[in-house]
């Protein structure tokens, strides 16, 4: 049995002193992995905090087929996507506005516009139909893997492609509304 193997074990078990060494072997070497390529410090502490809560929150299940130091860093890999993703969406529809109106200040209710585009995008995700939102949720919330959600799911790969294709290619079309209509709120409010 190896060493991860070991580990994974007592983890099953709740064995609180595996997780620890796992997190203080670990955590620092992603931080700094994420730290290099993000631009904060604290969001990447953040991400790799959120790493280790899915790990640990899903001890039980886990079937690490590779090392662990593989498995955290590609689950960080994933978080960091999906950060980078969601950061640029709304940075990009708040540079498309001020750079409008260069004089333009952040309000209040742009501020909310911002807040609001994930609690829209929750909202639109519930209405996918059931198996394209179970697999979109294991893919963008749980970070599994492709290979990963088919074996959870019981369907192939490719299906598990084709679901993820067409759910993104249904939730860029309401991204994309919702920035029309953010874009006409800010006209009528600040005449940009």
């Amino acid at each position: 049995m190896t060493i991860d193997a070991m580990f994974m074990e007592k983890l099953k078990m709740d064995n609180a002193g595996a997780f620890e060494t796992i997190y203080n072997t670990y955590a620092p070497q992603l931080i700094n992995y994420s730290a290099a390529r993000l631009s904060s410090l604290e969001e990447s502490r953040d991400l790799v905090h959120d790493v280790f809560v899915s790990f640990y929150e899903r001890r039980a299940n886990l079937d690490v087929n590779v090392s662990i130091r593989t498995y955290l860093f590609a689950a960080l890999k994933y978080k960091m996507i999906d950060h980078i993703r969601k950061n640029s969406h709304r940075q990009y529809y708040k540079a498309m506005v001020i750079s409008m109106n260069p004089d333009a200040q952040e309000t209040v209710f742009e501020q909310a516009v911002y807040n609001n585009l994930n609690k829209i995008m929750d909202q639109e995700v519930s209405r996918l139909p059931g198996r394209m939102r179970e697999t979109y949720i294991l893919s963008r919330k749980h970070h599994l893997s492709v290979s990963e959600i088919a074996a959870e799911m019981n369907v192939s790969e490719q299906t598990v492609k084709n679901q993820l294709s067409t759910a993104l290619k249904k939730l860029r079309v309401v991204l994309d509304r919702i920035a029309l209509f953010s874009l006409m709120i800010a006209y009528l409010c600040h005449g940009i």
